[in-house]
């Protein structure tokens, strides 16, 4: 499993790399592009007890997501969305699910696209790219937990492709890993990160 202190150090680089690096040679078909994404993101959010064995529990974060292409190979944006959190008690020796809370997340994000660096094509139909994010989520649950009450930066790292079926709509998937730093909260869990979706681009 990639470790945290890893994973955070990868990240900061690979923003500061796009954040430096330069445009090269003739416009390519990500510059002054608009890409806007509808994402199912499933993680491994916790363990749930049943007939003496462990079931992992995934939870899926509804987003949209923006991006526009800056550079020639390089998209930075933003990206919105909630997830439902179920909050489990124990009454006896019974585990039952007392109640669901909506769960809101945000954050930046940078894609370092592959393919311009080989293919000059205006309309070209496939996107392969390593994807980073840097955002956070709030927990308005009540109640006396600090867990259930704090506010968790969240950073992500991993790849991504997208085909698209038209000139402007396709269909896309990442994977990757997550951490959540300064906190134990995914000490137990798998950091493994599945993103799926529709993408939509736009090009001046």
């Amino acid at each position: 499993m990639i470790t945290n202190k890893l994973l955070i150090k990868l990240t900061i680089s690979l923003f500061l790399c796009v954040s430096v690096f330069p445009s090269f040679g003739q416009q390519t078909y990500i510059k002054d592009r608009l890409n806007l994404k509808i994402t199912n993101a499933r993680y491994h959010s916790g363990w749930l007890l049943k007939e003496n064995s462990e079931k992992k529990i995934r939870t899926g974060k509804y987003r949209i997501e923006g991006n526009y292409g800056f550079f020639n190979s390089i998209e930075v944006g933003m990206y919105l969305g909630f997830y439902v959190f179920t909050n489990y008690e124990i009454v006896g020796t019974e585990l039952f699910a007392a109640k669901k809370y909506i769960i809101p997340n945000y954050g930046i994000n940078a894609n370092w696209h592959i393919f311009p660096y080989f293919i000059k094509n205006d309309d070209f139909r496939f996107d392969l790219y390593v994807t980073t994010k840097i955002g956070g989520e709030y927990y308005t649950i009540p109640g006396p937990s600090t867990f259930l009450d704090r506010h968790f930066t969240e950073i992500s790292l991993g790849s991504g492709f997208a085909f698209y079926l038209t000139k402007h709509i396709g269909l896309f998937a990442e994977c990757g890993f997550y951490v959540i730093p300064k906190t134990e909260k995914t000490s137990d869990l798998d950091n493994f990160l599945l993103s799926y979706g529709l993408s939509f681009k736009f090009k001046k």
